[in-house]
């Protein structure tokens, strides 16, 4: 227990900032975050800001493929359906065969993003920094519908029992119906929600804000 069955270096280095014991740290942390979500297939699925998306060998360390955007990631991936699921830098949405790391489609937003997808029932939810969360069918890249905020959408959304919540920085936490994209409730909070995404436990939502506080929010 404990102990490294392999190490990867997948050229995580920012602007020269980042030393080699933080990008081994980095790299050591996807591998645990990611490995149960992708331990089906045995493969390990990560982003880095050399711009690729990899796949690699749960086993063995070894690279399967990588798939290449026009920026950086530096958002998680979601796995869902055989497809993987990804935001860029370059403000697009990647939907990549899991197997054969081939495009499926491409989805355009106006601005960077910074918001891990979610993908819940054939959609993907995303948020992007043009103000937007966007829902979009997971089979072919089409809108489905978009809501607007009142600045960058930098959290990741949270599905749960027909309704997804996201928070953004114009300092909200944010109820939308997914079936129509229309706004159920609004709720203020000191600050941006930026880092914080929002968990959804026993009919309350949890999320924190930049004005130091963890907010616990009644929804039924």
């Amino acid at each position: 227990m404990g102990l490294s069955d392999w190490k990867r270096d997948l050229g995580l280095t920012y602007g020269g900032r980042w030393d080699r014991l933080y990008q081994l740290r980095q790299w050591q942390a996807l591998c645990h975050r990611y490995h149960d979500r992708s331990a089906e297939v045995g493969v390990v699925y990560a982003g880095s800001i050399d711009q690729k998306l990899y796949a690699i060998d749960a086993a063995t360390g070894r690279e399967k493929w990588a798939f290449t955007t026009g920026s950086y990631i530096a958002v998680s991936p979601t796995v869902a359906n055989g497809a993987v699921y990804v935001g860029s830098l370059d403000s697009k949405v990647y939907a990549i065969d899991a197997t054969t790391g081939q495009q499926k489609w491409v989805f355009v937003t106006r601005d960077a993003i910074w918001s891990a997808p979610t993908v819940v029932n054939g959609v993907v939810y995303i948020g992007s920094h043009d103000h937007n969360l966007y829902a979009i069918d997971a089979a072919n890249g089409q809108q489905k519908w978009t809501f607007t905020t009142g600045d960058r959408v930098w959290s990741s959304p949270t599905v749960a029992n027909g309704v997804v919540y996201v928070g953004s920085m114009d300092h909200k936490l944010y109820a939308i119906d997914t079936a129509t994209g229309q706004q159920k409730w609004i709720f203020p909070t000191g600050d941006a929600i930026q880092y914080s995404s929002p968990t959804v436990v026993n009919g309350v939502v949890y999320v924190g804000s930049n004005d130091h506080k963890l907010y616990a929010i009644a929804i039924g």
